[in-house]
């Protein structure tokens, strides 16, 4: 996760919203403890003005992210130079 943060800030990539930082609070609460999240989390992302399906997106990306960076550990692989 961490190169993915890396990447964005490379590409200037900064918050713009509430919803922005409410996305990257639950985004990192998923990943480094998934097993933390609450129907608050959940809320939280309502209350910054997410509907359901952006919420599921949401979910959806980062948890897919998490899945490959699994993979991508589990067998060794290296990052490429463009993100290190």
């Amino acid at each position: 996760m961490r190169h993915h943060g890396e990447a964005l800030r490379k590409a200037g990539g900064r918050p713009q919203s509430p919803a922005d930082d409410a996305i990257r609070e639950y985004a990192v609460k998923l990943a480094r403890a998934p097993q933390s999240i609450e129907a608050g989390d959940v809320d939280a992302l309502r209350a910054a003005g997410l509907g359901d399906r952006q919420i599921l997106e949401t979910n959806l990306v980062v948890s897919y992210f998490c899945f490959v960076n699994r993979i991508a550990h589990g067998l060794g692989v290296e990052l490429e130079t463009y993100w290190k």
